[in-house]
């Protein structure tokens, strides 16, 4: 996923986004169709990551990451009621969140998002998209990634 939606957008969501909200988000092109089964969210930081951080965020996030999925022009919001705030709450969307520490400091997490376990794929089709919002200070981060999983039909 990346600022655009088609690629060629910045993909490391590492910046200052508290002013104005960005989104990262893969849009299907028109004529093509895409089942999407999940979603890899990766998140380093320089420093242990606490369980009421974000990364290595001391805190967590004050409005913290929506995930949004549009098809036919009807937005679908998959956490509206409790955005991710904090690195516990990715447990909230994932029984499978993986914390990785690394010898001289850092911490990354490895959070997959498995949009088939609500049910089925989602299928996007021409001008249908997956997005995560960011409203909060990521620059503090070293790495910050959204990938999709799935494959083109």
């Amino acid at each position: 996923m990346d600022t655009v939606g088609d690629g060629s957008g910045t993909k490391n969501a590492i910046g200052n986004y508290a002013a104005a909200a960005q989104t990262f988000k893969l849009t299907c092109p028109i004529g093509k169709a895409y089942t999407i089964n999940s979603l890899m969210i990766h998140v380093s930081g320089p420093t242990n990551f606490a369980l009421t951080g974000y990364g290595s965020i001391a805190g967590g996030l004050a409005n913290g990451l929506t995930l949004q999925i549009s098809i036919g022009g009807a937005i679908v919001e998959l956490n509206a009621t409790e955005p991710i705030k904090s690195n516990d709450d990715w447990a909230h969307v994932s029984a499978d969140v993986n914390h990785l520490t690394f010898v001289g400091g850092g911490d990354s997490l490895a959070i997959p998002f498995k949009i088939s376990d609500f049910g089925v794929p989602v299928v996007l089709s021409g001008g249908d998209f997956i997005q995560i919002t960011l409203h909060d200070d990521f620059s503090t981060l070293t790495s910050h990634h959204f990938i999709v999983h799935g494959y083109e039909n």
